[in-house]
């Protein structure tokens, strides 16, 4: 790892550790506020991902899932209670987020938490877990590293992953500058890119839905990707 590749993931690391220890892992929350909330945005690439995933859960009978970058644990939380998966899994590259994570669910069966770095692999066995599921991550990876991330997905996911990007977009650039928090950089795509490199894994596109339905209008993009043969 180069120096300068080092240093930028050390910073954003301590960019979420310090989130968890001063606003109980609610990144979006202000310094020091007791309003724990998530974003529009947010909350509404959750009701997607549900939606989406509701008949590929039913269909094909999957009960396990990977969220990476879990943060807090919260979504991780929804996605067992709702599909009643059999066993979902959240990691973390902040260990301090990890912890909160922990502390949240320590008592809730199928449920369980680590530490991982997915720029540096994913521990878990090939086609592990039916679902990977990715989201707030992928635009925080600097661009050498974002295919690799894909490939590791593709590895550990037995089906489908589901994957949310920031794709290249002028209202984003003009609105944030791509940046998030005023301090993390966001590292935009091009979604045909993304489909190519999941091609070459065997994952063909079951939806790319723009957060606000309407493409021209959304910078936010879930990639609902399906392995298309039977492992």
């Amino acid at each position: 790892m180069t120096t300068e590749r080092k240093a930028y993931y050390q910073r954003l690391r301590g960019v979420f550790d310090d989130i968890a220890q001063t606003r109980g892992g609610y990144y979006d929350a202000p310094t020091g506020s007791q309003q724990r909330r998530h974003t529009p945005w947010q909350r509404l690439n959750r009701f997607h991902i549900k939606h989406l995933l509701a008949p590929l859960v039913h269909q094909q009978n999957l009960r396990s899932c990977l969220d990476v970058g879990c943060g807090m644990g919260d979504f991780s939380h929804e996605l067992r209670e709702h599909f009643n998966f059999e066993r979902v899994h959240g990691v973390d590259f902040s260990p301090a987020v990890v912890e909160v994570a922990r502390s949240h669910y320590a008592d809730h069966d199928g449920l369980s938490f680590s530490v991982g770095d997915v720029t540096a692999g994913l521990s878990f066995d090939d086609r592990e877990l039916d679902i990977v599921c990715c989201l707030n991550v992928f635009h925080h990876l600097l661009p050498a590293d974002q295919n690799a991330a894909i490939d590791h997905f593709c590895r550990v996911a037995r089906r489908v992953v589901v994957l949310e990007v920031k794709r290249f977009h002028i209202l984003h650039r003009l609105l944030t500058g791509y940046r998030a928090m005023g301090m993390v950089d966001i590292y935009a795509v091009h979604i045909p890119a993304v489909l190519a490199r999941f091609a070459e894994h065997g994952f063909q596109p079951i939806t790319v839905r723009p957060i606000f339905y309407l493409h021209a209008l959304s910078p936010i993009a879930l990639l609902v990707m399906a392995r298309s043969e039977e492992p």
